[in-house]
């Protein structure tokens, strides 16, 4: 699989959706786009596959829009055979932030000092609070890979489901359950901490579970 070198942008955003959902307080064309819902993620990933002729992952039920904005969407299907842009599985995500093929011998992503490759709740802030900051600052890991951990929490396309990886079966390349564990609640694996975390939240292995109506930005 392929993966973007950096957080999508709040002007990539624009660009492909025609609006940017981000807080006034932290908008910025090379900023990370934030105030996003899983589902306007996933919709972002349609819409560029269908840009670029590949065919869309996702297949929307009971969608709500404001304009261009998407406000709501009761349900989402995963084709996971089809070629278009989508989010990654937790496992790639974590394949990719140790350094894939490579599996670099550090303890974050790209060096074994946090403040290098990190923006979190300590080194992040302008005055007394801490604030998003630009995507690509800090160093890459060995695929060129920046802002795998910190700045903003990262959507992936798994559905949570405690359960799932408790089973004695091992899988190559998992993609975790294929619905949701509860369908009122639709919950989506988050990775990676941002820049309002402390450390423990920016491990490589943390998880994190995110409603998909759900908008994320601060924490």
């Amino acid at each position: 699989f392929q993966m973007g070198k950096y957080l999508v942008t709040q002007r990539e955003l624009q660009q492909v959706m025609g609006y940017n959902p981000t807080l006034e307080f932290t908008s910025n064309d090379l900023y990370p786009v934030n105030n996003v819902t899983w589902f306007e993620a996933c919709m972002y990933c349609n819409k560029l596959s269908e840009r670029n002729g590949l065919t869309p992952v996702y297949t929307f039920t009971g969608t709500t829009y404001s304009g261009n904005e998407l406000l709501d969407a009761t349900g989402i299907t995963i084709n996971r055979n089809a070629n278009g842009y989508r989010l990654p599985t937790s496992a790639e995500w974590e394949y990719a932030a140790k350094g894939g093929p490579n599996q670099d011998p550090y303890t974050y992503p790209g060096s074994n000092d946090f403040d290098e490759v990190c923006w979190y709740a300590e080194n992040s802030k302008v005055g007394d609070s801490p604030v998003l900051h630009l995507v690509g600052q800090k160093k890459a890991n060995s695929l060129g890979l920046f802002d795998m951990i910190g700045d903003l929490y990262q959507y992936t396309t798994e559905w949570y489901n405690t359960y799932y990886y408790e089973s004695d079966a091992e899988e190559t390349d998992p993609w975790g359950p294929e619905t949701p564990r509860d369908m009122t609640e639709q919950l989506v694996i988050t990775r990676g901490g941002c820049y309002s975390t402390y450390t423990h939240n920016c491990a490589v292995k943390t998880w994190r579970i995110q409603n998909g109506n759900c908008k994320t930005n601060q924490s």
